[in-house]
């Protein structure tokens, strides 16, 4: 497929941090913001490729226009990898999707309740983050709010957004997965991370309640999940380890509604829309604490709620079959329509097909100073 909208496929290297070295593929950030993306941008006609940090071969730099580093860290092999880019004038971009760069915010994130973490190592972090988003030409972030904090920081620096968006392989490897309505009005929690248990607490009395009325209904726990100091029937609630992102649809499938509970601070706020695309993609709705980027959508069956009585004002609605069917077709077309990967790509190809910036010397000076 010829490029649109310029003469020659632009060669990109996305670059991930993660701690899964071997299978990145594993770690949903990096997913969507590394491999999705260079999907779209293959399917745009570009050479798109993905790689970690450490596994970069400098020697083979040259080839390529620009380089997307997902979550930078400072690192000496950053360091190297950012002083090849200058040398031969290609487009540096600091890939970001979470509110880990503002280090005043360090106390609100969930890593601080982790073993061998402290407020102070988390800080660190987030100190780290935010002097190496500096190094680069441009930033590109997941979420409105997600620019508007980069931006505050430094308004001089380019920063655009380019939201998460579905793979369209992950969903034509899953056509044939079809939700439906499930007699047991099964209430699905998925989570990947550790510490979520002051996220669930916003939704904790809510789905208790629903359970206790609900006989035939249950609670399907798909990641780690502490349910001690709940009052939830453990005869209701199943379990199961976390599933392969590509077996997702297959547990979608089972769900009746999926939920997304988050504790109010700022970190959260910023947080991209993955849990609802992926869910409505096959249509399951989803109830879950409002952010900015899920706010920007209107579409029925996404409810955004806070307190107790709006989580069961949501559970009430979403019983009506009529309501339900309604709401699983349009969420299955709205997501398919407006959230795609190949979508978000039309921001970076529009971004990237002018003609790549040189980074100046003074700023590889000042990153080899800091390292």
């Amino acid at each position: 497929m010829t490029p649109t909208g310029t003469e020659t496929p632009m060669n990109v290297l996305f670059v991930s941090e993660t701690r899964f070295t071997h299978t990145p593929y594993r770690d949903g950030s990096t997913r969507y913001r590394c491999f999705h993306m260079a999907e779209a941008l293959q399917s745009a006609g570009h050479l798109a490729d993905v790689s970690t940090l450490e596994a970069i071969d400098l020697a083979n730099l040259s080839r390529y226009d620009v380089v997307s580093v997902h979550r930078p860290g400072t690192s000496k092999k950053l360091l190297s990898v950012l002083e090849r880019c200058s040398k031969h004038g290609i487009k540096t971009v600091a890939d970001i999707d979470s509110l880990e760069f503002d280090p005043s915010l360090a106390p609100q994130s969930s890593k601080c309740q982790l073993r061998n973490a402290s407020p102070a190592s988390v800080r660190a972090a987030f100190m780290s983050q935010q002097r190496s988003l500096g190094f680069f030409d441009e930033v590109s972030v997941a979420t409105e709010a997600l620019a508007r904090a980069r931006r505050a920081q430094d308004p001089s620096q380019p920063v655009y957004v380019v939201p998460n968006g579905l793979s369209n392989y992950w969903l034509s490897c899953n056509d044939k997965t079809k939700a439906d309505i499930s007699e047991s009005k099964r209430i699905s929690f998925f989570s990947s991370r550790s510490c979520v248990e002051p996220d669930f607490a916003q939704a904790s009395d809510a789905v208790a309640e629903f359970l206790k009325e609900s006989p035939g209904a249950e609670f399907n726990i798909v990641g780690p999940l502490d349910l001690d100091g709940t009052t939830i029937e453990p005869s209701q609630t199943v379990r199961g380890a976390w599933t392969d992102f590509m077996n997702m649809p297959a547990e979608l499938a089972k769900t009746w509604i999926s939920i997304a509970p988050l504790e109010k601070n700022s970190i959260n706020y910023a947080k991209p829309h993955t849990k609802f695309i992926e869910s409505a993609a096959f249509g399951v709705p989803l109830v879950c604490s409002p952010t900015a980027d899920l706010e920007r959508h209107n579409v029925p069956g996404l409810h955004l709620v806070e307190s107790k009585e709006q989580w069961r004002a949501a559970f009430e609605e979403l019983s009506d079959k009529n309501y339900y069917r309604s709401c699983q077709k349009e969420l299955q077309e709205y997501v398919r329509d407006c959230c795609l990967a190949n979508h978000s790509a039309m921001t970076l190809i529009e971004q990237w097909s002018a003609n790549p910036e040189t980074s100046n010397d003074e700023t590889v000076t000042t990153l080899s100073a800091a390292s």
